[in-house]
């Protein structure tokens, strides 16, 4: 799978935790739109058909609308949430994935960062 090629939204799912990666353009404009913003904290708002980052509005593929169904159930099941970048042998080099899981990893696989904020219908 080229993901550059492919853009979008690829939902990543274990029994303990889920991520995602974003590729391709979307990658470029999430960094701008949740990393840029000096002295704010980013948000993320979770529906059933898009997404919204801060001010950028994304509609979902129907397989991407599956797996955003699969995530936010992961997320209201869970009260306390640790997110982290992994990555795995399986995709590219220098691929990350965004992974929410409801036990803490090891402190040499976690760096806090500062808040973000997530929201489900």
């Amino acid at each position: 799978l080229n993901y550059e090629e492919d853009g979008g939204i690829h939902w990543v799912f274990g029994p303990s935790q889920v991520g995602f990666v974003v590729d391709g353009d979307l990658k470029r404009r999430l960094h701008r739109e949740l990393l840029g913003q000096q002295g704010e904290i980013p948000e993320i708002r979770l529906f059933a058909d898009h997404a919204i980052f801060n001010e950028f509005e994304y509609p979902f593929s129907e397989k991407e609308r599956q797996g955003a169904e699969r995530f936010a159930g992961f997320v209201r099941e869970n009260d306390d949430l640790h997110m982290f970048l992994t990555s795995h042998f399986c995709y590219p080099p220098r691929t990350r994935i965004v992974t929410l899981a409801a036990k803490k990893p090891p402190v040499i696989l976690y760096k806090e960062i500062t808040p973000l904020r997530f929201g489900l219908p």
